[in-house]
């Protein structure tokens, strides 16, 4: 789990180095904020709902109710709990499975997308150092 968001993480930080190294500076805190924007519009906001939609399709039956059948804290207010018909149904079990299972492959997309700016920064680099080279040769 831990070098699961290690990576996650980890890719913010090679997509602001690859937007240090490819946009001219006049322009680069514009391309940084577009970037924050993206993260949190794409990623972070939307995915909450994105897969509460997908486990309550999978699992039905694992939702929060409400009642005052169970010990209650802050004060006496019942913050609910999970409906025990989630573990007594096999089907709901797998679909909460399944939906780990999504959640985790999609997150593998950060993997990628943070080796091909990685890859792309190394292209950068080389391409870089190669004309610095030739220009100091000449």
């Amino acid at each position: 789990m831990s070098l699961a968001v290690f990576f996650i993480y980890g890719t913010s930080a090679g997509l602001s180095r690859v937007i240090m190294l490819t946009v001219p500076m006049q322009t680069r805190p514009f391309a940084l904020a577009l970037q924050t924007l993206g993260l949190h519009l794409f990623g972070d906001v939307p995915s909450p709902v994105i897969i509460g939609a997908v486990k309550d399709s999978l699992a039905p039956h694992c939702g929060i109710v409400f009642g005052n059948d169970t010990a209650s804290g802050c004060g006496g207010a019942d913050l609910g709990h999970l409906n025990p018909q989630c573990a007594a149904s096999p089907e709901d079990v797998r679909g909460l499975h399944l939906t780990i299972w999504i959640a985790v492959l999609w997150s593998i997309w950060a993997v990628v997308l943070w080796a091909a700016a990685f890859g792309l920064l190394l292209r950068r680099a080389r391409r870089i150092g190669e004309g610095a080279a030739a220009s100091g040769s000449g």
